[in-house]
């Protein structure tokens, strides 16, 4: 990392190395006073969660079973009680291959998922009061044969991104999105559709594989929770602002709030939107803050 003008920059500064740090120093802090803790603080550092939020940190949540998490991703130092679900979709249009000389004969299935995106786009979406409207965006698109040399294409593939609130599920939402096959109505011959779940697989630099449907699920904790009460009670005692906020990209409480239920909040140093940024980077006073922060909040919570 490199200091300059009162800010550290390096790769992970923001999201969430310095949060890692902080828990790291806050949580030590209470060590000479831990006679009078009641209770247990694990600090978990835990892999891969851009690959896939909460698959890593499950095992240690299977070991310990926690009464509450606090996730350190990039907060301001505001105490962050939710965030959007977040999946990605694949959709799979399936015509039929024919020589581009004579198109009629085949079925374009680029042309079909043209019209399919453009009918996801064109969707009306909920709003949650607290987390937010939900999304459905396209990512990314492939079609085959590729490259085609005058080839109608046989099938395409096509991704989404949604981001959701409590109330969609791994099956509402490729539910919603077969329902747009509707574009194909008038067709006298309508191309197949698949949708589902993509499924993340990855390998860590510890040589552990993963294989999980990319589901990650909304979460939000009741601000009057004893939880969240005692968090802003705990930062106010060291100054900092006592105010609640919503994640607005996914984090690993979607393993630990929404699909275990454990209370979660989110605390950490630097902004969100610096995160996977050029020249990432978190304010130095604030590191500090942050650590401090812990200190009360975890103090608090175990008693003192």
């Amino acid at each position: 990392a490199e200091v300059a003008d009162g800010r550290l920059y390096g790769l992970g500064s923001c999201d969430m190395k310095g949060s890692a740090a902080a828990m790291v120093h806050g949580v030590a802090a209470l060590v000479a006073r831990r006679e009078r803790l009641r209770g247990t603080v694990f600090v978990v550092g835990s892999i891969a969660e851009e690959m896939m939020e909460g698959a890593a940190l499950a095992t240690t949540f299977d070991a310990r079973a926690p009464d509450m998490a606090i996730i350190g991703e990039p907060s301001e130092l505001h105490l962050k009680i939710g965030q959007r679900g977040r999946a990605k979709l694949e959709a799979v249009v399936t015509g039929q291959a024919c020589h581009a000389g004579h198109p009629t004969v085949g079925i374009n299935a680029v042309e079909r998922m043209a019209e399919l995106i453009g009918a996801v786009a064109r969707l009306p979406h909920p709003a949650h009061p607290l987390l937010g409207t939900r999304s459905i965006t396209c990512i990314d698109v492939h079609s085959e044969p590729y490259p085609s040399v005058s080839m109608v294409p046989g099938t395409c593939t096509a991704r989404f991104d949604c981001r959701f609130g409590p109330d969609d599920t791994a099956t509402s939402l490729p539910a919603l999105l077969l329902e747009q096959r509707h574009v194909w109505d008038g067709l006298a011959r309508p191309p197949a559709l698949d949708v589902h779940v993509y499924e993340a697989v990855f390998e860590t630099y510890t040589g552990q594989s993963y294989r999980v449907p990319e589901f990650a699920a909304a979460w939000e904790t009741d601000p009057s929770s004893p939880l969240v009460r005692t968090c802003l009670a705990a930062m106010e005692d060291v100054g900092l602002a006592p105010r609640t906020d919503v994640y607005r990209f996914c984090t690993n409480g979607s393993l630990t709030a929404g699909l275990r239920g454990v209370p979660t909040v989110g605390f950490g140093v630097g902004r969100e939107a610096d995160a996977h940024t050029i020249d990432e980077s978190i304010a130095v006073e604030d590191l500090y803050r942050c650590a401090a922060g812990y200190t009360a909040i975890v103090g608090r919570l175990l008693g003192l």
